[in-house]
Order: structure tokens, then sequence, then C-alpha cells
């Protein structure tokens, strides 16, 4: 059973099934954060997806014998490449979350945080037509909507740490990771 998403200063939670950037990053966002609790097991991704976005159709107020909606092939490559990037570079991603994170282990972040840092550093390191401040921003709200109100300032600061070091990289021409 999928969490439905808190609903912080009255405003309504997004909908993962809304053909957007947002909505798709909260779908991966929610299938990631299912993925934790079996990590280690070969999955079909694809499937993975289609069977989380069936269960938050069901789980919505809504005749269940609908349809579930089609989402633009775009948005489908979107999804996938998130989830499959995510999930194959996931050591270099925790090896940088390590790295700024210094107080803390990457076992000791909480899983929702956790996952909405991978997918963000995911977007700054290896998509590059996404504006930098775009996928800040959607860390942050995914952050607002899923997690403690501390969550914000934390996520916030891990994410504004790297990035800046990520420009410095990029200036100086030297690679990410």
């Amino acid at each position: 059973m999928v969490r439905k998403p808190k609903e912080p200063s009255g405003v309504p939670p997004r909908s993962a099934l809304r053909p957007s950037r947002r909505g798709i990053r909260e779908l991966v966002l929610i299938t990631l954060f299912q993925l934790e609790f079996r990590p280690n097991r070969e999955l079909d991704l694809s499937q993975v997806l289609i069977s989380t976005m069936k269960g938050l159709h069901e789980s919505e107020e809504t005749d269940t014998s609908e349809r579930l909606p089609e989402l633009p092939e775009r948005y489908v490559r979107f999804a996938l490449e998130l989830l499959v990037g995510v999930r194959s570079k996931i050591q270099e991603i925790d090896d940088v979350l390590q790295s700024f994170s210094h107080v803390w282990t990457i076992s000791r972040i909480a899983r929702l945080e956790r996952t909405i840092l991978r997918i963000a550093l995911y977007e700054l390191i290896w998509i590059t037509d996404i504006p930098p401040a775009a996928t800040l921003d959607e860390a942050i709200e995914l952050t607002k909507i899923y997690c403690a109100p501390e969550a914000t300032s934390f996520v916030n600061g891990i994410l504004g740490n790297i990035y800046n070091h990520l420009e410095v990289l990029r200036q100086r021409g030297e690679a990410a990771i």
C-alpha cells in the first residue's frame, strides 16, 4: 500500500498520475521508495512502474474499473530514465551523498529523503537537458509533500552544497564523477 502524501499548508497533494515532469518525479519517488524494501531483487523496472501506477490509480477516489491513464511517450521515457538511471548509478550517487552528508551515514538518512536526494543527484549529474534550478526546486517540493518539515532544510542543504561543488567542477572542465 502506497502512503498518500500529506497536505502541506492546505495545498492538495499532486497526483503522480498527472502527465508532467513533476508528476513523473513523484511516480518515480514512490516506485523507488517501494524498491528500498527489496533492494537486491532483480526486477523488470517497467513492470514495477506500471504496478505502482495501478496502485495509485486504484487508491484514488475513482471508479476502479476506469482504465489506467496513459502517459505520453516522452513522460514514460523520462520515468524509465530516472528509475533505471538511479538504480544503475546508486553506488556512485550514494558515494556523493556520503561525502556531502558529513554527520550522517547513508543508512541513517530516512528512506524518503534518501530517495529524493538520489533522484535529484541523478538529474544533476547525468541528465543535461533539465536546468539544475528545476531539479532542486522539484526535490524540495517533493520533500515538503512527503517528508517531515525539518527534512526540507536537510535536503536543501545537501543538494545546495552538491550543486555548488558540481558548478565549480564544470567551470574547471572536470567530470562530476
